[in-house]
Order: structure tokens, then sequence, then C-alpha cells
């Protein structure tokens, strides 16, 4: 994919990601669900303000087990972890105003930093549903426990969710 240039990173961007998914039945109303996805991502270096250092690299992936017909003939559980999408390798460059001399030129200073932040957020969730026979209602609650949330270091989040679909 390409795209026009645009204010900071100046230049053409292209991005090449591919993703695995993969759903093996294992038997009993067991399976094993994973995904996993790797790209990179490369701006031009024709802005004056901020420069990317190479391309930004980054990988997400998920895996669990679920269990269809646990409580009925028509629902399915399922626990998991997964580590949403992280930026594993990504520099850039910053050109930032720090003055200006007496002729009104403006001092620049640079600074070299990485994007890739220092703790990995690792999810761990649980999840129901339970559709009718006839697939009219659908009904889902889902928890999930992030470990390093927002990729810092510590930070705990817990999120719950509920849906209900009503198809007629």
């Amino acid at each position: 994919m390409g795209g026009q240039s645009d204010l900071w990173l100046g230049g053409i961007t292209q991005i090449a990601a591919g993703q695995f998914t993969v759903r093996q039945a294992l038997g009993g109303g067991f399976a094993l669900v994973g995904r996993a996805e790797l790209g990179s991502a490369t701006a031009g270096n024709d802005g004056d303000l901020m420069k990317a250092e190479g391309p930004a690299l980054y990988s997400g992936f998920e895996a669990g087990f679920e269990k269809n017909r646990t409580l009925s003939g028509y629902d399915r559980l399922g626990i998991w972890f997964s580590q949403p999408m992280r930026v594993e390798q990504s520099d850039v460059t910053l050109r930032l105003a720090r003055g200006r001399k007496k002729d009104g030129t403006i001092i620049y200073e640079t600074y070299k930093r990485s994007l890739a932040p220092d703790s990995r957020q690792v999810d761990v969730g649980l999840s129901y549903s339970y559709a009718t026979p006839d697939a009219a209602h659908l009904a889902q609650v889902g928890l999930v426990q992030s470990f390093n949330s927002g990729l810092v270091a510590g930070e705990l989040d817990t999120s719950v969710a509920a849906s209900y679909r009503l198809r007629f």
C-alpha cells in the first residue's frame, strides 16, 4: 500500500503486513484458535520536523481454546490470551526548534528516539456466547484482564463487555 506524503514524515508510506489464523477442532466440542500477525511500515524521509529511521516493525498474536455445547447445544465458552499489536522496532529523529539567533535564524536541536515500548501488553480473556436454535437471538459476554495495559509496565486494566443481537 502506498499513500501521499504528509506534513511530518514526507514521502510515500509503504505498508507490508501478513496475518495467519488457525482454528483446529480437537474433538469433544473443543477447538484451538490462534492468530499471528507481522508487519512493516516504511515512511518517506524528506520531512523537515520528523524522519523515520528505517521501517517500523510490529507484531501481535492471540491463542486460546473454545468449548462448544458447554451448557446447551448452542453455546460457546472461550478462554484466550493475546498480545495486541505492538511496535517491535522503530526509530524516529525529531528536529525541534530551541531558539533563534539575532539575525532571525532558527536554531534546531535533533533528537533520536525509539518508538518501541519498554513493556509488552498481555491480555487474558474469558468469553461466553449463547444462540437460540434458529440463530435469531445471540447473547455474548466477555471479561478481559490486561497486564502492562497501554504498554505501560505494571498497569492493570479490567474490561467487561456484553451484547445482545436479535434478527427478525
